[in-house]
């Protein structure tokens, strides 16, 4: 089985240096394409092992309140995407917001869940 903080100290140690570089080189060569940028590619599974241990998380009743709380916000940030695009239709609205979104969010769910859950030490 997939170890969440294992995932996460090895994102924290050792790609966080390698998608600042990685950004620094496309605003250098300007490339503004987010199909280019390591990060999404990276983020993205991890956000969705954030998402699926959450859904776990909730099933056993073990969120801490910070944990709801950033729960009610993505969902509230993803209503109000949809709520937006109800009133002023556009593809490329969804298509922008929804990388801002899910950036933000794995930061939130990245932060929470260090504080909460992982310990570092010399076991991991």
């Amino acid at each position: 089985m997939l170890n969440l903080k294992i995932v996460i100290k090895y994102y924290l140690f050792l790609f966080l240096l390698v998608d600042s570089i990685s950004g620094f080189v496309r605003i250098y060569l300007g490339i503004s394409n987010p199909i280019f940028n390591i990060g999404y590619w990276v983020r993205g599974p991890i956000l969705i092992l954030f998402i699926f241990y959450y859904i776990y998380q909730i099933r056993e009743n073990k969120l801490f309140l910070d944990e709801i709380l950033t729960l009610v916000l993505f969902i509230y940030f993803i209503l109000n995407m949809f709520l937006n695009y109800v009133e002023f239709p556009s593809s490329r609205m969804i298509s922008e917001n929804i990388l801002y979104i899910f950036r933000f969010q794995f930061l939130l769910f990245l932060f929470v869940f260090i504080r909460n859950r992982m310990h570092i030490d010399e076991s991991l």
